[in-house]
């Protein structure tokens, strides 16, 4: 106690010289200084009590589980029950009838198919069926299912539901588009093509006239290499 107040006059004598303050200023500020430090350190103090609380809650929960854990184990070892033998039973009908739902999964045609038939995939709801048909008429059909990938917001499960219950047609043509006729906005419609992309094959037509084939737009620098070759089926001149 001796040392604190020892402390506190000191740090009042240190205000009074340098800043020239009475008693009652002195005191005043070194109020505030006080309750300056105690909310700094009131966050600190709060954080390491709560976690504190989490750690000792957080055990406590442990040996809840732990004690309960080893009392279903003792109840099946009583009643001569194996815990995982019971498990099995009880989940087998489950997954039976899961897998009866997978077999009447026909394969089906991605490119004509619609909404309906897509949600009897496994994880394909109804916003994932709807943007699946908006991207397959967008890009002018599906000719590889790899392209499925390229879907925003599905997940491996989707995918791999579309690689294994659909396929492609062996002689489908995908819709194309006349690089030397389509609107700005019907090129830039395209998943695979990107605003500048439509802008530097438009300028082109402007300037140069017709594109003669369309590697044209490789030779001219105009896509890269795997752009274009993912767009290929998709374009004519």
């Amino acid at each position: 106690m001796f040392i604190i107040t020892s402390l506190l006059n000191w740090v009042k004598r240190q205000i009074r010289d340098q800043f020239g303050f009475s008693k009652a200023e002195t005191n005043g500020v070194l109020i505030l200084l006080i309750i300056l430090l105690c909310l700094l350190a009131t966050p600190h103090m709060l954080r390491r009590y709560y976690n504190n609380k989490i750690y000792i809650d957080t055990n406590a929960a442990d040996i809840e589980l732990s004690d309960s854990t080893l009392a279903l184990l003792e109840s099946q070892r009583i009643n001569n029950k194996p815990f995982c033998k019971q498990q099995d039973a009880t989940t087998k009908p489950h997954y039976k009838k899961q897998a009866t739902i997978l077999k009447n999964i026909k394969s089906f045609d991605i490119n004509t198919t619609d909404t309906q038939q897509l949600q009897s995939l496994p994880g394909i709801g109804n916003k994932r069926a709807t943007r699946i048909i908006k991207y397959r008429d967008k890009l002018g059909g599906f000719v590889r299912k790899e392209q499925y990938q390229d879907i925003y917001g599905l997940d491996s499960l989707s995918i791999s539901s579309m690689f294994q219950y659909t396929y492609i047609a062996t002689n489908f043509q995908p819709k194309r588009i006349n690089i030397n006729q389509a609107s700005f906005k019907i090129l830039v419609a395209h998943p695979y093509l990107s605003y500048e992309k439509v802008q530097l094959i438009v300028n082109y037509r402007t300037k140069k006239g017709r594109f003669d084939y369309i590697e044209n737009l490789l030779e001219l620098n105009i896509l890269e290499k795997d752009v274009f070759e993912k767009l290929k089926p998709y374009l004519t001149v």
